[in-house]
This record gives C-alpha cells, sequence and structure tokens, in this order.
C-alpha cells in the first residue's frame, strides 16, 4: 500500500507519536487498495467503535454477509433499517441470489446483496450452540465456495472456540485469497484466538486495552513493525482511537485514527 502524501504524514515521529490521521481521508483509501482476498482483524473493548470501522470498511463491497453471534443484538435494528436483509440460516442464505423481481424483469440494476445471518435457535445452551455451529460451518463453506464475498463476523473469539470452528476460520484466513473471500474479524480478546488472526490479515485495526496478555498480543505482531514503539502506541490510545497496522509494507505502517460518526 503506497499511502497517498496527506496520509504519509500521519507516520512522521516529529512529535514522538503519529499524529492522528482523519478517519475520513484514511477510510476511502484503504477501502480503494483492499483487494478480494485480503483480511482485515479489528481488535478492541466494546463500546470503542469496532463494529463502526467494521460496517464502514465493507460499505462499498458487494456481495457481503455479517454473522451475527449475540442471541439480542440492537445490531440487526439497525442494518435492518438501512436496507440490509436478515436470514435465519445458511440455507435462506443459499437462496439469496442476485437480482431481485424488479431487476429481472423491468430491466433495473441489480440489488446489492447485504445479508445479516442471525442465528437463534431455541433449546438449552448446548442445543443453541450446536445448531449455531451447524449453520455457521455450513454458511462458510458456501462462501467459501462461492468466492468474492466479505464476511463480518461481529465476535471472532465466540465462533472460533464457543462453536468450535476455528479450522473453518484458519482455512478462510489462509485460503481466501484463492477464493476471493475476504474476512473481517472483530474480537474483545485478542490474545484467545488463533494467531491467523494476527498473521493472515493484510491490515489489523487495534483500539486500546489495558489487559496485558492481550497488549502483549497486540504487540508481537511482527512483520517488520516495531513491538516496543507499537505497544506504546496502544497504551496511549485515546477512548475511540485505533491504531491501523499494515506490517507486511515495506517499510511497514502504522497509523492512528479517531472513529468518527
Amino acid at each position: 500500500m503506497q499511502l497517498s502524501a496527506s496520509t504519509r504524514r500521519g507516520v512522521a515521529r516529529a512529535t514522538g507519536r503519529p499524529q492522528l490521521a482523519p478517519w475520513r481521508e484514511l477510510r476511502p483509501e484503504l477501502v480503494e487498495r483492499w483487494q478480494p482476498g485480503e483480511h482485515v482483524s479489528i481488535f478492541g473493548p466494546t463500546g470503542r467503535g469496532k463494529t463502526t470501522v467494521a460496517l464502514a470498511l465493507v460499505e462499498q463491497r458487494d456481495p457481503v454477509v455479517v454473522i451475527v453471534s449475540k442471541r439480542r443484538d440492537s445490531l440487526i435494528g439497525k442494518l435492518a433499517a438501512r436496507g440490509w436483509q436478515t436470514v435465519g440460516s445458511a440455507d435462506e442464505l443459499r437462496r439469496r441470489r442476485r437480482g431481485s423481481f424488479v431487476s429481472r424483469y423491468f430491466n433495473a440494476p441489480d440489488e446489492p446483496r447485504r445479508i445479516v445471518l442471525w442465528t437463534s435457535p431455541p433449546g438449552s445452551i448446548r442445543a443453541r450452540r450446536h445448531e449455531q455451529a451447524e449453520q455457521v460451518r455450513r454458511a462458510l463453506d458456501w462462501l467459501y465456495a462461492s468466492g468474492r464475498w466479505t464476511v463480518v463476523l461481529d465476535e471472532a473469539l465466540y465462533v472460533a472456540k464457543n462453536l468450535r470452528l476455528a479450522e473453518e476460520l484458519e482455512v478462510v484466513w489462509h485460503e481466501g485469497r484463492s477464493s476471493g473471500l475476504s474476512l473481517v474479524a472483530c474480537s474483545q480478546r485478542p490474545s484467545w484466538l488463533p494467531k491467523s488472526a494476527y498473521s493472515a490479515p493484510t491490515y489489523l485495526v487495534m483500539f486500546s486495552t489495558a489487559d496485558p496478555d492481550d497488549l502483549k498480543r497486540l504487540a508481537d505482531i511482527g512483520g517488520g513493525l516495531n513491538t516496543r514503539e507499537l505497544r506504546r502506541e496502544i497504551q496511549l490510545l485515546g477512548h475511540y482511537e485505533f491504531v491501523l497496522a499494515a506490517p507486511r509494507e515495506q517499510p511497514p505502517v502504522i497509523l492512528r485514527s479517531k472513529v468518527e460518526g
């Protein structure tokens, strides 16, 4: 990613820290350079802006599916108000073919596919998780085979650990480029995720954390990034600020920005 001159100024170390790169300028540049099959991981506590950043990144992508894990989530209503369709199973997801009645019969442009997969089966905790795991696994299999989709996980740790789908996520992280499948993985606890959540993504978005295990994992991303510098930047972040790291760049890039809106 060859950053523009205005964005490169955010990397300057004149004051000992990266200057704050405005999100309204950084986001369109990042969206343009983020290619199909490349992944993004977003880490941070609840309420810092993970979902806001994730949805901003996929706003211009098509098709997109957001996989929601929580039994109750205000995100469902917010996305529905913006025209997203909600499905409750992998079979329903597969049936959402491109082209509505209007577009097919009146020669109108295809409607973008923006879908929320929200599985909330009844029953005991064990039975519910079993059904959730089956639906998410089948959905990931189909999305991987279809290619060119962008998948947003609202809580990657829950999918990896509680639903026991870490192996499926590993395949997507390591083989997504071959099918054009991009994964945007959000998580509150980065230290408990598979290492592929750090090594595979092209871009990492990191909000502040006080947890020593999470901080150590975030600072040890590697890829030529300065561990001490990265750890310091994460610790110094304000409430809605985040670090954007591109460890594969030559030289590796560390930018500081802030959620807007």
